[in-house]
């Protein structure tokens, strides 16, 4: 019974966190997408040209044409990583900022003998600990189970 309330407590936690932040965490797993498209690309881009030098008659236009976009997908790579790791990071800053300011209030409600029972230290290092773990969680999230939906979807 009290862990459904707890559960449904962390949701709301997790939801609220991710206020205002939306807009870019889209934009990240946008360009995270982006980011990726050589790795799905490429080997397209590769066998139509190795067929084109099993041909009696290679086409050069289409080679050139293929070699173009081959040179597109990595030089598109770059800002996309860059727009990505951007978004991503003003997003789990943010998160760790509201959770630092969430923190410090209830820190600042506890009574005395609270604090005089229990060393600040402690609690500041096991927050400052936890905070980090929880700033890692989209990063981590969009690497590995994001990354991995677009590998099975896509291919």
């Amino acid at each position: 019974m009290d862990r459904k309330t707890l559960n449904k407590n962390e949701l709301c936690l997790v939801r609220e966190l991710f206020i205002g932040k939306r807009w870019r965490m889209a934009k990240a797993l946008f360009f995270v997408s982006l980011k990726a498209a050589p790795v799905w690309f490429v080997p397209i881009v590769t066998a139509r040209i190795i067929d084109l030098g099993y041909k009696d008659n290679p086409s050069i236009k289409l080679l050139l044409v293929y070699a173009a976009v081959a040179i597109l997908l990595f030089l598109q790579n770059i800002p996309a990583a860059i727009f990505y790791m951007s978004n991503l990071v003003h997003v789990t800053r943010g998160i760790g900022r509201d959770l630092r300011i969430k923190i410090c209030r209830q820190l600042q409600v506890l009574s005395l003998y609270y604090h005089s029972r229990n060393s600040v230290g402690k609690l500041h290092s096991k927050s400052i600990r936890d905070i980090e773990i929880l700033e890692l969680l989209p990063r981590m999230a969009i690497e590995q189970g994001y990354n991995f939906f677009l590998g099975v979807t896509v291919r």
